[in-house]
């Protein structure tokens, strides 16, 4: 598990499988309080595409790379290795548009 810094909503973090590290980030997308309570988190996927894949449904996270928040999936707090970075409020937010857009969410 991630150790030093509590986890919260927007850090960018690298998750360990049977294989070992993925390579690939992971943008936390869970509120703080689900994942404090609980023993999962909710994750989207990231690349290290450079420049614009001219997909709408991705968002530059700063030099981490890109997150595809229509890309879910769930995996248990132990799983996390580490921290990369975090999110910018502003990324944050077209983060959230697009998760309101692909859920169908009242804004």
């Amino acid at each position: 598990m991630v150790t030093g810094k509590p986890l919260t909503r927007g850090a960018v973090v690298r998750i360990r499988d049977e294989q070992g590290v993925v390579p690939n980030p992971f943008l936390v997308i869970s509120s703080d309080d689900y994942h404090r309570r609980g023993y999962s988190v909710i994750l989207a996927a990231m690349t290290a595409i450079p420049g614009d894949p001219g997909q709408i449904t991705a968002v530059r996270i700063g030099s981490h790379g890109l997150v595809f928040p229509d890309r879910v999936r769930t995996t248990s707090i132990r799983s996390l290795a580490e921290t990369l970075g975090r999110a910018e409020p502003a990324e944050m937010e077209a983060v959230d548009m697009i998760l309101r857009a692909v859920l169908d969410l009242d804004p």
